[in-house]
């Protein structure tokens, strides 16, 4: 049994040190074993590209996040518009059901003893599941709508753009309203009106930034894309006024019946 002349260790098969030390004796070294180069993995542009777009839009020029994700080859609508579809859903449930519950604790106040079995009532028939489920469908049906719409736009205009890059820049649009939802949700449990305010200025807020979103798709060198714009935003608003309202209600009687 070798052992080696520098550590002591015994010698492994073919007089090799296990800790790579030269063994006397032997006269020869244990030769050095390659390295070799940890794989760098390159960051996903999916990640990058998103990242990317919070950052400017959360800096001091927040539509710059707009020309990001027109620009972007990756497929960053899914985060940021399954992130808007998301919380628009939870919208969705919430602020109608908070309000409910408001009217029906101030009609239990009035009313007395049958308000309370009255409010009682109506809080406990308000579908939160439901509410949610149609959320999403209303939510995603709204976004895949307008995409069709700004993308019917630019074949207008004649402008060749890719429809991944149209879902891109709703979907950057969109992050204002993703914001203003989150703020309408907290300040439901508070002040209801105040959601409603809010989800409002959601919208002016997304108007504008699909509007400078567009132009970052494709250069209007002629002609002006503003009324065209204005008629297909008219047509997305009463669609989308009608489905809310269709689900809400449709949501409602089935669980009041």
């Amino acid at each position: 049994m070798n052992f080696c002349g520098n550590c002591g260790r015994q010698l492994a098969p073919g007089g090799f040190c296990p800790t790579g030390c030269p063994t006397k004796g032997s006269g020869a070294a244990n030769p050095a074993q390659p390295q070799v180069p940890l794989a760098r993995v390159a960051p996903s542009p999916l990640a990058t590209d998103t990242q990317a777009c919070l950052k400017a839009f959360f800096s001091s020029k927040p539509l710059g996040a707009i020309g990001v994700a027109a620009k972007s080859r990756a497929h960053v609508w899914l985060i940021l518009g399954g992130a808007n579809v998301f919380v628009s859903a939870l919208a969705f449930m919430l602020i109608p059901a908070i309000a409910i519950q408001q009217v029906a604790t101030g009609a239990s106040s009035v009313l007395g003893g049958y308000g309370g079995y009255v409010g009682e009532s109506v809080r406990e028939a308000i579908p939160y599941g439901p509410l949610f489920g149609y959320g999403l469908v209303c939510s995603l049906v709204s976004y895949f709508l307008m995409c069709v719409l700004v993308k019917a736009l630019y074949a207008m205009f004649r402008k060749p753009v890719p429809f991944m890059a149209v879902l891109n820049i709703v979907s950057s649009a969109l992050l204002v309203s993703t914001l203003v939802a989150v703020a309408a949700i907290l300040t439901c449990l508070l002040f209801p009106p105040l959601s409603m305010f809010l989800l409002a200025i959601g919208v002016v807020g997304f108007t504008v930034s699909l509007y400078v979103g567009i132009q970052h798709g494709a250069q209007f060198a002629g002609a002006s894309p503003f009324w065209a714009f204005l008629g297909m935003f008219a047509t997305y608003s009463i669609v989308l006024t009608l489905t809310n309202i269709g689900f809400l209600v449709l949501a409602l009687a089935r669980n009041l019946t």
